[in-house]
């Protein structure tokens, strides 16, 4: 009867450890469902955050250039403004993203010859200014400020070596 008794209590034994094991798996993976879950709300409010900051960059882009457009002139997608103080290119450029913009690299005839009237009207008609455009790189291929080959080039090109 005692050996009965010893394997009795050796099977409750067993049973209760089993279902001692079984609650803590349980409670493991509903932490771990729990947890995953958690990371998953985290990761789309990382993702909402990037977004927010993205379209904030964009207001201040375009504050930034209603600012400099108060002073300068606007034709139709851009924002010009004619520095009459003489710079050499790098430090035009520069001056242009200091200011939250770019050097002009006119699209087509008609956005050069508004540019050309601008400068004339607002620095000189004898002054000169830098485009965005430049052969830095392989002399006479002639490049926008994003390294794409231009389009247009009916612009003055004669004096392009000058600083």
């Amino acid at each position: 009867m005692g050996f009965k008794c010893v394997k009795l209590l050796f099977c409750i034994v067993c049973v209760v450890q089993s279902a001692v094991e079984e609650s803590s798996t349980k409670k493991k993976n509903g932490k771990k469902a729990s947890n995953l879950a958690n990371n998953a709300a985290i990761e789309e409010l990382k993702k909402q955050i990037d977004e927010i900051l993205q379209d904030l960059n964009l207001i201040k882009e375009h504050q930034a250039l209603q600012t400099v457009c108060l002073k300068g002139t606007k034709i139709p997608g851009k924002c010009f403004l004619a520095d009459p103080v003489k710079k050499n290119f790098h430090t035009a450029n520069d001056d242009c993203i200091a200011k939250g913009g770019t050097l002009s690299s006119p699209l087509s005839g008609d956005e050069n010859d508004q540019l050309y009237a601008y400068v004339r009207q607002t620095i000189g008609p004898e002054e000169h200014i830098w485009l965005g455009i430049n052969d830095i790189l392989k002399e006479g291929e002639w490049m926008d400020q994003t390294s794409s080959t231009i389009r247009f080039k009916n612009w003055e090109v004669r004096n392009h070596l000058s600083a």
